[in-house]
């Protein structure tokens, strides 16, 4: 592999991993001593639809505000990962 075709793979990952930051905090969440928590579980403890959760993952419908303080809840995220999120979340969003 060259070093072009190496960076190009990073780029991607890097990439994937910007755009998965609810995939990632979910897949990193310890639950009943678990480590990752699946779409239906995180749907479950946020009180939406499995389908909801994929949604927010793919970024195909936008997260309000109480259902951002929903997810804060449930995964008992810090500040760091709250801004995370919202940055995120408005990044290559139509209104930007």
């Amino acid at each position: 592999m060259t070093s072009v075709q190496s960076e190009v793979l990073t780029t991607e990952k890097d990439t994937q991993q910007q755009d998965s930051v609810l995939r990632n905090l979910r897949e990193t969440f310890v639950h009943d001593g678990k480590v990752g928590i699946s779409q239906q579980k995180a749907a479950d403890l946020c009180d939406v639809s499995r389908q909801t959760w994929a949604a927010w993952e793919a970024k195909t419908r936008p997260i309000n505000l109480e259902q951002l303080n929903d997810i804060v809840t449930a995964l008992g995220l810090d500040e760091v990962k709250v801004i995370e999120v919202v940055r995120w979340g408005k990044r290559d969003s139509p209104d930007n």
